[in-house]
């Protein structure tokens, strides 16, 4: 029994005595597209402490990526139950399912998918318009582009960085709404060992201080080995 007053555990569920719901979880969710006969997902359950840092392996193909759309609320499961904050997804709407990743899911990809024709501060700052966030989003857009070392790049266009920043512009981007929820997938997948390593000590330092939950689904070994816990996806179930 745990006293009134206790501290946040290390998983991050009990703060003053009560108890912190998963940031998310998943109850036996399966995915099968109606043009195909193969089952990606067959009964995935997960639950993610807020904190928490989760990589998520798997051989090409096992549906990684599927999983993590169906979590970020990009992609619906076939069956099976996704809940954010001990809130249930269930039946809600599109509009509701874009409200809800605009405010508590920031989503990095393996390709940035930065806008060609705008500035380094342009790109970031386009979550913040249909999240209506943008009192005070310049100016925290500026103080995250510095923590990246990317101050001096503001004015610059996509086509003037390396890939490595234009991957830490994608992952500023996904922050400036002040997410409770990381999802990056592959995000070191198409950048060189130096620019890997450095987005690796980037994610790893926003959960440190930030205490951004975070989950990132990756091939690459050396990530998932920074990570708090490491799943792998197989046969289309989650393993530890």
């Amino acid at each position: 029994m745990v006293g009134q007053g206790a501290a946040l555990d290390a998983c991050g569920r009990l703060r003053s005595g009560l108890i912190v719901p998963a940031i998310l979880e998943t109850t036996q969710v399966t995915k099968q597209y109606p043009q195909s006969e193969q089952q990606i997902l067959s009964g995935v359950d997960l639950s993610i402490d807020p904190g928490e840092t989760v990589a998520i392996m798997g051989p090409s193909g096992c549906g990684k990526s599927t999983l993590l759309n169906i979590v970020g609320l990009l992609d619906q499961a076939t069956t099976g139950s996704v809940s954010l904050e001990g809130e249930s997804c269930a039946g809600w709407s599109e509009e509701q399912r874009a409200a809800t990743r605009c405010r508590k899911i920031g989503f990095v990809f393996q390709r940035h998918h930065l806008l060609p024709h705008l500035s380094v501060l342009e790109n970031v700052l386009i979550p913040t318009v249909p999240a209506r966030s943008g009192e005070g989003a310049r100016e925290r857009a500026q103080e995250l582009l510095a923590q990246v070392r990317l101050d001096h790049r503001l004015a610059y266009r996509p086509a003037q960085l390396s890939g490595g920043e234009c991957q830490r512009v994608a992952v500023v981007r996904a922050l400036i709404n002040q997410p409770a929820l990381l999802l990056a997938d592959e995000p070191t997948g198409s950048l060189d060992h130096d620019s890997s390593a450095a987005i690796g000590d980037l994610l790893v330092s926003l959960n440190r201080e930030m205490g951004l939950t975070l989950v990132v689904v990756t091939h690459a070994a050396d990530l998932a080995e920074r990570m708090g816990r490491v799943l792998t996806l197989r046969d289309g179930t989650l393993h530890a």
